[in-house]
């Protein structure tokens, strides 16, 4: 999932806020954004947002944007236990 968060955070937009801080959003991923006081706090804080809402996405079986060349993350399928004669 690392190479899909590292092409998902190059879509990243930041813009110099006038209290000197930073917003950054992801234009691909809806109500993924974050603020912070320098652009690597706002960077942190925008991956940290990004990871929960892949997360979330995948839990609740939610499209994912697609990258040119990178799989988009699946949700692990949990393998069942064998059955255990007592």
């Amino acid at each position: 999932m690392s190479e899909y968060l590292e092409a998902a955070m190059q879509t990243a937009r930041y813009d110099k806020l006038s209290n000197g801080g930073w917003f950054g959003a992801l234009p691909r991923f809806h109500a993924v954004f974050a603020w912070g006081a320098t652009q690597e706090d706002c960077y942190r804080a925008l991956r940290a947002d990004l990871e929960s809402a892949i997360e979330e996405a995948l839990r609740n079986r939610r499209h994912l944007p697609e990258f040119s060349g990178i799989e988009t993350p699946r949700l692990a399928q949990r393998v069942p236990e064998p059955h255990r004669q007592p």
